[in-house]
């Protein structure tokens, strides 16, 4: 928010302020929205456009996970607004609270409400005698994001640095003719560079090399405007620009009563808008992913059906062994027989196992028939379940772009949502196990960045085993140790480093070079990539890639 806009927001607002209580606070989606009894208060820490504004419609959602919603009802409800001031020359308002204590003690707090692009932030303060204690904040800033400036719990509030440049309308004529003795220069960025906060609407006023004089007339004017400010003054709107304006500049400005009135204005068809267009577009995607997952397993599925229509021929195949299970000698790769149930009785070549019995292959023939036919009878029952879910999720699709509301959403956006929270109850981490020396062992497999780390940092113990390919990037493995044992079995040390290879980049290699160690001795360093560890006090083997599906484990 701009601030121009803001000083005139507070010049306006500042008697609904000050002497309110605080009843509740509630957040919803980076908007804090402070219940004041007859009104509420509401601040936008949106990067897009951060801004404040009064209103008695704005919603009230609680989000109980946002922890400074929980510091902010216990140091704020049952306070009263003592008073509302702005930073000079910065988009910082500042909130003092006065709070009484059940035992007749008072505490004061100040809400700092940082709302610079970029930069939003509110800050909730204790008053100390000599400087501002941070309580908490939206967003915490720590010596690794900023070397200059830090906000988080229990250190002094810091300002943000001060800006040197003169504000265009407090500038003095004499400043301004020093800038610009003649004309303006020939480019809008650089006339605005050299003063702080000018607004966006002087652009549409400003011309290349344009008497100095005529822009400091406009400016003089704008300057007297702002200085009698009053209830009856009216503020503008450019919808096409998306911008606060003090003159009707065309047709795409649109008049508003008061500058809260904009900025509610603005929240509603920009902020909350903007969310919805995004929440709006993630929700197609979401279903039009579902919907090529399920478009894929419907060919895979169509054409499996189609290989299980050749189930009447795995039973001629045994029908034929069973009549001429006398004719089969040891160790016969084929036979050639007499195919009774074709008209013509041509002779047919049916394949045999050399490490089995006559009966051993027919039986074999006999069970893949059984197989195919109940898998026939599934597959047909779960393809008919799929047509039904895509054809759901196409209406859905249809739905949801004739949205035009959040509210019309939420039927998706609720089925999209307990949808992920079943995935990722039904399979958390690929899981293994084996038995090695009479024991039974559990070896767990990563299979994303993200799922790396919360398998290594929060679901292995540190007693566990973890292996992970040297040089090569690739799954975590954990092996469960609830024995707490100090050496692994050489075979399931084999096994684990197998696997590890194997769901890695050298999974097509041999010999690859596969790291163990204890999980006490991983560690991730401060904003790595998900799935990057480092470790150390380990051992390397040396192995080739294991398929866990295709070993007797």
């Amino acid at each position: 928010m701009e601030y121009t806009f803001l000083t005139l927001w507070l010049k306006d607002n500042k008697k609904h302020l000050i002497g309110r209580t605080v009843r509740d606070v509630y957040y919803n989606n980076s908007t804090y929205i402070f219940d004041l009894s007859a009104t509420r208060f509401a601040v936008s820490i949106n990067g897009q456009n951060p801004l404040c504004f009064i209103s008695k419609e704005v919603k009230q959602v609680e989000n109980k996970d946002n922890p400074l919603t929980l510091l902010l009802k216990q140091h704020l409800i049952k306070s009263s607004i003592k008073n509302a001031e702005m930073r000079e020359n910065d988009r910082v308002l500042i909130i003092t609270c006065e709070k009484e204590s059940f035992y007749g003690e008072t505490s004061y707090y100040k809400l700092i409400i940082e709302l610079i692009p970029r930069y939003e932030n509110l800050i909730l303060a204790r008053v100390g005698k000599n400087r501002d204690i941070i309580l908490d904040c939206h967003r915490r800033i720590h010596v690794s994001d900023s070397a200059f400036r830090q906000l988080y719990p229990g250190i002094p509030y810091k300002t943000p640095p001060t800006i040197e440049k003169p504000y265009i309308f407090s500038a003095s004529k004499s400043q301004f003719e020093a800038l610009f003795p003649e004309v303006l220069p020939d480019s809008w960025k650089e006339f605005v560079i050299r003063f702080s906060n000018a607004p966006k609407f002087l652009k549409h006023f400003f011309r290349a090399d344009m008497p100095a004089n005529e822009m400091w007339e406009f400016i003089s004017i704008v300057h007297a405007k702002l200085e009698h400010w009053s209830d009856k003054c009216r503020i503008f709107y450019n919808t096409k620009n998306k911008y606060l304006t003090l003159f009707k500049e065309d047709d795409n400005c649109l008049e508003m009563k008061t500058v809260n009135d904009a900025f509610a204005y603005m929240y509603e068809h920009e902020i909350v808008q903007n969310r919805f267009q995004q929440i709006k577009e993630s929700t197609i995607h979401y279903h039009m992913r579902e919907k090529k997952k399920l478009l894929r397993t419907l060919t895979q599925q169509r054409k499996d059906l189609q290989e299980l229509k050749d189930a009447e021929h795995w039973q001629k195949m045994g029908e034929l062994l069973k009549i001429n299970l006398h004719k089969i000698k040891g160790r016969m790769k084929e036979i050639v027989v007499t195919d009774y149930f074709d008209d013509g009785n041509p002779d047919i070549v049916i394949p045999l196992r050399t490490d089995w019995t006559p009966q051993q292959n027919m039986a074999h023939y006999f069970k893949r028939y059984k197989k195919t036919q109940s898998g026939k009878k599934k597959l047909i029952k779960n393809i008919a379940a799929n047509e039904k879910k895509l054809e759901k999720l196409e209406y859905q699709i249809a739905e949801i772009n004739t949205c035009e509301s959040i509210k019309a959403l939420e039927p998706m956006l609720n089925e999209k949502e307990s949808g992920s929270e079943k995935q990722k109850k039904a399979a958390p981490f690929r899981k293994f196990s084996c038995s090695v020396e009479g024991r039974q062992w559990d070896i767990f497999v990563g299979r994303s960045g993200k799922e790396n780390d919360e398998l290594t940092l929060h679901f292995a113990k540190p007693n566990d085993w973890f292996f992970h390919t040297r040089i090569y990037h690739g799954s975590h493995i954990i092996i469960k140790n609830p024995n707490k044992l100090e050496h692994l079995p050489e075979r399931l040390r084999e096994i684990a480093a197998g696997i590890a290879a194997y769901y890695s980049k050298a999974k097509h290699s041999t010999k690859v070079p596969v790291d163990f160690t204890l999980v006490r001795y991983v560690t991730k360093p401060r904003k790595s990539a998900p799935g990057f560890v480092v470790y150390k006090n380990n051992k390397t083997v040396f192995v080739d890639p294991i398929d866990p599906r295709t070993l007797q484990l």
